[in-house]
């Protein structure tokens, strides 16, 4: 029982590392998206083969990269974990069905492969792995390390302690390669997003 405990409190904070960096995103297209009435956030979001793609393949990437995670079972959970901060919902069997099912049957689609490129080319740069050097002349890689290295986080740094925005001051201490995997996930990620929930994303 004890075991279980702790093993329990150390996937919820896998699961709340990974979900503090997909949420600023998501969030966005839960308050300003637009999506049907019959559906939740989440719901709608897996609807969305690329969406599904790259949400399940940075989850399962990370737990292994990161945290040396292998255990399929364990795996799941965390997954299962980060579902419910998205949307309580998902704490229904059903809910969780449903997400498995839409992988099962999305997992050959052109989009769905799409996602997963994408995720992975995040991951790569995220962790500063050797994999990274196969995306150098991608266009959304180039305009990322670009964003960094011409100046654009610095403007935006700026613009973010002039607001008041809490805790802005430390964002230069952020290694590049944080930045960059972050920029790419705003440009894969967060603009399918905004595409698929008919908003307008406030991040250039």
């Amino acid at each position: 029982m004890v075991f279980n405990f702790f093993k329990s409190r150390k996937l919820d904070k896998y699961a709340l590392s990974i979900y503090h960096v997909l949420a600023p995103q998501i969030n966005l297209a839960k308050d300003f998206g637009k999506y049907p009435d019959h559906s939740t956030a989440c719901d709608y979001m897996i609807d969305n083969d690329y969406l599904l793609s790259y949400l399940n393949t940075i989850i399962n990437l990370w737990l292994k990269i990161e945290y040396r995670l292998f255990d399929q079972k364990d795996c799941g959970m965390v997954c299962v974990k980060i579902l419910e901060m998205i949307e309580p919902t998902f704490s229904n069997p059903i809910k969780l069905e449903r997400y498995m099912g839409r992988l099962l049957r999305a997992s050959k689609n052109t989009k769905f492969k799409k996602g997963a490129d994408d995720a992975f080319m995040t991951s790569t740069v995220m962790f500063d792995m050797q994999e990274q050097e196969q995306f150098k002349n991608n266009k959304i890689c180039k305009e990322a390390n670009d964003y960094f290295d011409n100046g654009g986080f610095k403007a935006d740094q700026v613009v973010t302690q002039n607001l008041g925005i809490p805790n802005s001051g430390k964002l230069g201490s952020i290694p590049k390669r944080f930045i960059v995997a972050h920029r790419i996930l705003e440009k894969t990620f967060g603009k399918e997003l905004s595409a698929h929930f008919k908003f307008k994303n406030p991040l250039p």
